[in-house]
């Protein structure tokens, strides 16, 4: 009786000291998932803040939780709350105020790392816009009537807003109004690298669409961009297809005015030359390409009844071929690549 009552108790001991293990490990497990995806753990308290001053301005704003009238624009991961990142806000996004990158109304622009952290909440149908920054040690939160009048009347903008949110305030409008248009999503894409938008990137998002359809890539073939000036519509090639001057698909150079005038055709100046080199083959074809100024007024767009080519405004002004090395000579530093392509 007495080895069974001790096998009894035996068996009870190791059963807790089982049990006490289970437990210490699931809480170890789930330290150590919370360590490895901070998503799983709770927000900072000031993400958590940023998030409950989303909340206040839905509900200044008359805007529910999916509200379709709604859009989102953050600096979240690039701006700084008193050093720290900010990547989390962007969950804490589709939480509060049910905008998305899949609805297409939630977006990133593009700003220095250094800058502060701000979000801007949009309404469609009214223009209503209530803008949240960080000013060190506290959110600051302007109301501002967003009218897309006011992009055409620069002084009145700047009178529109103060503070951080003067500083950005037509990033936010150019962008809204262009995502109140309903602009196609991959320009909407140009328009948050560059963060905003502009006659300038919508003309190179339009070259960009022209490359695509009248002059795409063959088998062995890759791109080469060589920009015969630094100017907004670049911007638009490098997010469309991933050209950029560390992978060196993309070099820029700065041609004078006169020297631009040389190569005009018909009023149009080069921007951008394009180039499907072929290493095997050692084969370059290449495109000189320019903008009416259609372009840069915004006019671009294809009309309703599609009566209107949209790429009517980017022009070919010189096409030209050489061996694979041309590419090189015409992104040589210092040279006038419309030089070398004309044979001068």
């Amino acid at each position: 009786m007495k080895t069974a009552v001790q096998s009894l108790l035996l068996a009870l001991l190791l059963l807790a000291v089982a049990v006490s293990g289970i437990q210490c490990k699931s809480q170890g497990d789930k330290e150590e998932g919370n360590a490895a995806n901070p998503a799983a753990a709770p927000l900072r308290p000031d993400i958590a803040a940023a998030a409950g001053e989303l909340s206040k301005a839905m509900s200044d704003l008359g805007l529910e939780k999916g509200d379709p009238r709604a859009l989102v624009l953050t600096n979240a991961g690039y701006g700084k709350i008193d050093g720290k990142t900010t990547e989390a806000f962007a969950d804490a996004v589709p939480s509060v105020s049910g905008c998305s990158i899949g609805k297409r109304s939630l977006f990133f622009l593009h700003t220095p790392i250094s800058a502060p952290f701000w979000f801007a909440l949009y309404r469609r149908d009214t223009g209503d816009l209530a803008f949240c920054s960080w000013t060190g040690g506290k959110f600051e939160v302007q109301k501002i009537k967003a009218k897309s009048e006011l992009l055409a009347d620069r002084k009145a903008m700047s009178q529109a807003a103060t503070g951080t949110a003067a500083r950005f305030f037509f990033q936010i409008l150019s962008f809204a109004d262009a995502w109140k248009q309903g602009v196609e999503w991959d320009l909407l894409k140009c328009a948050e690298f560059h963060n905003h938008r502009c006659g300038g990137v919508t003309g190179g998002y339009l070259a960009g669409k022209y490359i695509l359809s009248k002059f795409p890539l063959r088998e062995g073939e890759h791109y080469v961009f060589v920009t015969t000036a630094p100017a907004c519509p670049i911007d638009a090639i490098q997010v469309m297809f991933d050209a950029t001057a560390g992978k060196k698909k993309l070099f820029s150079t700065r041609m004078s005015d006169d020297e631009a005038a040389k190569y005009e055709v018909d009023g149009v100046r080069p921007m951008v030359i394009v180039m499907r080199v072929n290493d095997l083959t050692d084969a370059c074809e290449g495109l000189v390409l320019g903008l009416s100024r259609g372009a840069f007024r915004g006019e671009a767009a294809a009309s309703k009844d599609g009566d209107r080519d949209e790429l009517e405004c980017v022009k070919v002004l010189k096409a030209f071929s050489g061996d694979s090395t041309l590419a090189a000579k015409l992104a040589e530093t210092g040279s006038n690549p419309c030089a070398v392509v004309w044979g001068e």
